[in-house]
């Protein structure tokens, strides 16, 4: 859970105690045409449970990507990406987020 500041927790007695934490992603990437390629992947990240944690502490990510990418030209590409995002905190609070990216790519070598 990089940059999300939960390596360890102090306990009641004052000791440091590390963070439980298991996450995995998986992904794939189809060429079904010579200039178009198709992404996806998902992705789900667990912190387990410490009773010294504020309750908007992340207690699990998912989120599943979905691109498309049109190279029409050996240095130029046109792309875009859908993302789904879910979090759900310590406290059982919980949103979700879904966002659209669009890019256009000019290679300068």
């Amino acid at each position: 859970m990089s940059g999300q500041n939960l390596d360890a927790t102090l306990s009641a007695s004052g000791e440091l105690q590390s963070l439980r934490t298991q996450s995995g992603n998986i992904g794939y990437i189809h060429q079904f045409r010579p200039n178009w390629k198709l992404g996806m992947s998902f992705s789900t990240s667990v912190v387990e449970g410490e009773s010294g944690l504020a309750g908007t502490t992340i207690e699990r990510l998912k989120d599943a990507r979905f691109s498309l990418v049109w190279t029409p030209y050996r240095m130029v590409a046109v792309g875009g990406e859908f993302l789904w995002g879910e979090r759900r905190n310590q406290d059982g609070t919980r949103g979700t987020a879904r966002r659209f990216h669009f890019a256009v790519i000019y290679r300068l070598s």
